[in-house]
């Protein structure tokens, strides 16, 4: 199997052998960040015992931990992370559009 090599941080500059700058973590990690909160809020809003509510704010910690060092997640994986949710987005959106026309018929 394929050992991962950490990802260097750099200054901002962005020179040969930099593969992520630091802008970049901290972005993609308060994208995260802010993802996982949503179902906090889903949770807190919507019955969920206190016991979830903490589970899932216990989700933000770890994740939030995970985004911030950036040696644990591929180069490419966060593109592909963020593309397939906005392909599942549109996809329900669109079955639950028509899902909304046929109740109204």
């Amino acid at each position: 199997m394929k050992r991962l090599r950490p990802v260097e941080r750099d200054s901002g500059h962005h020179g040969a052998g930099t593969a992520c700058p630091s802008y970049e973590v901290w972005a993609w990690a308060g994208f995260l960040v802010v993802a996982a909160l949503i179902y906090v809020g889903f949770a807190a809003f919507n019955g969920a015992s206190k016991q979830w509510t903490w589970t899932e704010l216990g989700g933000v910690a770890g994740y939030g931990l995970i985004a911030l060092h950036p040696g644990f997640v591929p180069s490419w994986y966060p593109p592909l992370c963020l593309g397939f949710d906005v392909y599942v987005g549109v996809v329900l959106v669109v079955r639950f559009r028509g899902l909304a026309v046929a109740a109204r018929a």
